[in-house]
């Protein structure tokens, strides 16, 4: 059959030559197939001869058809995506209708289209044929067949001057354009080259000659770009597989409207300015020119898709209530005791100090520092920037969060009596229960979050109250400020908070009227899984040299190593709260949402029995989710073993997701019947979620749970 062959030099008012061709020769299209003439062709007859191609980008370098107006776009029907759709491949004979291509970019690839703001530049001339730069945005699933071939070029259009040239800026689509030819223009053509504009800021009135850019390749993402930004239209055609072409029907011409071009995919991006996340989004308008198939789709698209703003970013305007982020933490976090003046050697990052000992300058006059245990210049700079972190006057590292609980338990005498909080970590449970009793301390359990319990428990030789909020791993959460109340009616009695599982930077204790705020570092204070540490922080400077004492006395303190390792965990603090928190409420939702779960705890869901409490003392909430599982313990230990992303382990609070069973692990040491009567029995799971993508904890928890319980239970 005849094929028309274009040179590299030819232009539309050249002579086209033709060459005799098998229809088998690489990337050519079928005369007969495309339909489209080329009037004056060597050889051709009345109507003209059919043309094509060797290869794909002389459909762009040809600019065929003629420039003339854009097709009118008709009114939007809604279009249902096929189930299933973009998952098979179209196969000649099909007959699914050419409408069902429609959808977003029908690609091969798993990639949505995403215009990417930014100039274009030499690596942008080389992308792939047949697709417009591509970010990374949102996969989306497209309708029919996924196509790879090229988009075909809009011929030149004239545009109008801007009227005050400037710097480019996102317009609405709404915004009615200043010039009255423009404004007849409902679509603008899809890609201008730097002459064109340049022109038109100069107010050139008729479009330059097009650029060798403009006459073949694809455009670079600069150039969409900026057409984009410009509150510029910008379409594109793409051409159909030869076999889904065949299937189309030209669709007659009009009057006033020639006939579009037959088997493209015509693509209308308009970019909208979205006020209330302050980004960009651009609709997509797709149309297949075919007769019979005429329809429109419409999705927004954002190039940079942004989560749903989280309860604690909405405090300060108090849509959400909680409590406002405190000032300053982050530049605390990173300056507080890291002063370079420190150092002779003006060092911005602390050093290691691992002396143990320090020179004197007379027995008995030493410059700060003696042993290393009574203490060390390393860890003076962490001590410090957790008491500014707390709110605190003081801070006290010690060697665990045990440690530290055992350096409070020496603040007691023989015969004193501790209340204790009946759900509270296991480790804290074991240490009141089997070594401070021993010890002659009197040990109650009580429930605290219920006020009267904890007014009723309290006797004259009660000297210490120790809670800890939202509790392990019942996360209930206590009133600090109404237990303070209670406890401080009456003398020398002593209120411990233990606040591992909030962080400083959820969760200020003093300030809600607690005498001493410790921290297992271990959890989220470090945050990585690879220091254990203890942290108390006072205002009372009695308490502080009464722990200061015991501190060196007993000598359970810190390496500096680990010091330093806590200290740079600190200048993250912020930021991995802040996820944690993001990705926490995520996987409690989804929980919250699927059939194989009994029952969610989260105080950071409305459904949590102390969610107002948790939103008048807290700025969010930390990433711990405990949840039931349908069934009993034979499927919670199936869901834990088919876990892929969490680790199956103890601890919580790093950057990895962690699942433990809390009535075999953590827990184990508390008698069965206390665990039933405190609701940890065999179906309850504690989650650590980390700082994972939220998708991937999602699917991993997904797989888990449909491996575990089984569809019948479900459904029951």
């Amino acid at each position: 059959m005849p094929c028309v062959r274009i040179s590299a030099e030819s232009r539309l008012t050249s002579p086209l030559k033709t060459h005799s061709c098998t229809g088998k020769c690489p990337g050519h299209l079928s005369a007969s197939a495309a339909g489209l003439t080329a009037p004056g062709v060597a050889g051709a007859g009345a109507a003209g001869a059919p043309f094509s191609c060797s290869r794909w980008w002389w459909l762009l370098k040809m600019r065929w058809p003629p420039a003339r107006p854009p097709l009118p776009l008709p009114p939007r029907p809604p279009v249902k995506t096929p189930p299933g759709a973009g998952a098979a491949s179209s196969s000649p004979g099909s007959s699914r209708s050419p409408s069902s291509l429609l959808g977003l970019w029908s690609l091969r690839s798993e990639r949505s289209f995403s215009p990417v703001i930014a100039s274009g530049g030499p690596a942008d001339r080389g992308a792939p044929p047949g697709r417009l730069a591509a970010a990374g945005g949102s996969r989306s699933r497209c309708g029919g067949t996924r196509h790879s071939e090229p988009r075909r070029r809009v011929p030149s259009r004239q545009h109008p001057p801007r009227k005050q040239p400037g710097p480019s800026r996102l317009r609405g689509a709404d915004s009615q354009p200043t010039s009255g030819r423009s404004a007849q223009r409902p679509g603008r053509a899809a890609i201008l080259s730097k002459r064109s504009r340049e022109r038109d800021a100069a107010g050139g009135g008729a479009r330059a000659p097009a650029t060798s850019r403009e006459q073949g390749g694809p455009a670079g993402r600069g150039e969409v770009g900026v057409e984009l930004a410009e509150g510029r239209n910008v379409t594109v055609h793409i051409p159909l597989s030869p076999e889904r072409r065949a299937q189309c029907v030209p669709l007659p011409a009009s009057a006033t409207t020639p006939a579009p071009p037959l088997g493209l995919i015509e693509r209308t991006i308009k970019p909208v300015m979205c006020g209330s996340v302050g980004t960009a989004l651009f609709s997509v308008h797709s149309r297949i020119c075919c007769a019979g198939s005429y329809s429109c789709q419409h999705q927004p698209l954002s190039s940079v898709p942004l989560p749903p703003q989280l309860p604690m970013e909405k405090a300060e305007d108090g849509s959400q209530g909680f409590l406002p982020p405190f000032e300053h933490f982050a530049t605390q976090a990173i300056h507080v005791g890291q002063e370079p003046e420190q150092w002779t050697s003006m060092a911005v990052v602390p050093p290691i100090s691992l002396s143990t000992t320090f020179k004197q300058q007379a027995p008995g006059q030493h410059c700060g520092f003696e042993y290393s245990r009574s203490g060390n210049p390393t860890r003076n700079c962490l001590e410090k920037a957790v008491a500014a972190l707390d709110g605190a006057k003081y801070c006290l590292a010690y060697a665990s969060g045990l440690a530290a609980t055992m350096n409070i338990a020496h603040l007691l005498k023989m015969g004193d009596t501790v209340i204790c909080m009946d759900d509270v970590y296991g480790g804290t449970n074991r240490y009141f229960r089997k070594v401070a009793s021993r010890m002659g301390l009197k040990i109650t359990f009580v429930d605290c979050s219920k006020l009267e319990c904890l007014e009723a428990a309290i006797t004259p030789d009660t000297k210490l109250v120790w809670l800890e909020t939202p509790t392990n791993p019942t996360l209930k959460v206590i009133d600090i400020q109404g237990c303070a109340d209670v406890i401080h009616k009456h003398k020398d009695i002593i209120l411990v908070v233990d606040n591992t599982f909030m962080s400083a930077y959820f969760q200020r204790p003093l300030s809600l009227g607690a005498d001493i705020c410790m921290y297992s570092a271990t959890k989220y204070m470090n945050g990585h899984s690879d220091v254990v540490m203890g942290l108390v922080s006072v205002n009372c400077d009695d308490l502080y040299e009464r722990l200061k004492f015991l501190q060196n006395a007993l000598g359970a303190v810190p390496s500096p190593f680990d010091c330093y390792l806590c200290n740079r965990g600190l200048k993250t603090l912020q930021i991995r709260m802040k996820q944690h928190f993001y990705n926490a409420l995520a996987v409690a939702q989804y929980l919250e949402s699927n059939p194989r779960v009994e029952k969610v705890i989260y105080p950071g869901l409305p459904s949590h029995p102390q969610h107002e409490l948790m939103k008048r003392q807290a700025t969010g909430c930390p990433g711990m989710v405990t949840f039931y599982i349908k069934g009993n313990l034979e499927h919670s230990e199936i869901f834990l073993k088919n876990l892929k992303l969490f680790a199956l382990a103890e601890s919580l609070g790093g950057y990895e997701s962690l699942a433990e069973h809390p009535a075999i692990m953590t827990h184990a040491s508390i008698p069965e019947e206390e665990r039933e009567v405190l609701g940890i029995n065999d179906t309850l799971i504690r989650l650590s979620i980390g700082l994972e993508d939220a998708q991937d904890i999602l699917e991993d928890l997904e797989q888990a749970l449909k491996a575990a319980v089984p569809e019948h239970m479900v459904r029951n």
